[in-house]
């Protein structure tokens, strides 16, 4: 990673001891942020493994749009968007 792609931003996670997948997250602008934060935190007496580090990386959506084909009989109207819809299909 060149210095023009690293981070500026980083994610402190502590995991709950009860509930993995919950939890407190905090912010911080810096790496020496971040890391004063979790010193802080290892000394408060949290355990290590609770605490996860993360790098902030600012990713790009593409949107594409698919081209949606209704097939219809000569005798009949067209259908609307909503009768049209993938959801739709095949009921």
């Amino acid at each position: 990673m060149t210095d023009s792609q690293q981070t500026d931003k980083f994610m402190v996670i502590v995991a709950d001891t009860d509930d993995e997948t919950s939890g407190d997250i905090a912010f911080f602008g810096s790496a020496e942020e971040s890391a004063a934060h979790v010193e802080s935190l290892l000394e408060a007496g949290y355990q290590q493994e609770r605490i996860g580090v993360f790098g902030i990386e600012k990713l790009i959506t593409h949107v594409r749009h698919r081209p949606v084909v209704t097939i219809v009989r000569d005798d009949q109207p067209l259908v609307s968007e909503e009768e049209a819809s993938p959801a739709s299909v095949g009921e």
